[in-house]
C-alpha cells in the first residue's frame, strides 16, 4: 500500500522502460502504447455508439415508424 505509492514516486522507477518497450527500441520501431481497455481499441463500442444515432435519423424512434 504505502510502500508501491512511494516506489512509484520514485524518478528511476517511472523512467524505467518495460522490457518491450526496450526490445522495441532496438530494432528501430515506433510503438505507441494506449491504455488498456481503451476505448479506441473497441470498434464495437464505435459501432453500438453510432447505432442509436443512425436508428434515430432513419426510424424516428417511434414505434409507428419501427
Amino acid at each position: 500500500c504505502c510502500t508501491r505509492v512511494l516506489i512509484v514516486k520514485e524518478l528511476d522507477f517511472e523512467a524505467q522502460k518495460s522490457r518491450l518497450e526496450e526490445e522495441v527500441e532496438l530494432i528501430h520501431y515506433l510503438v505507441h502504447f494506449l491504455p488498456k481497455y481503451h476505448y479506441e481499441l473497441y470498434f464495437i463500442k464505435h459501432y453500438w455508439g453510432a447505432a442509436p444515432h443512425y436508428a434515430q435519423k432513419r426510424y424516428g424512434y417511434h414505434i409507428r415508424a419501427l
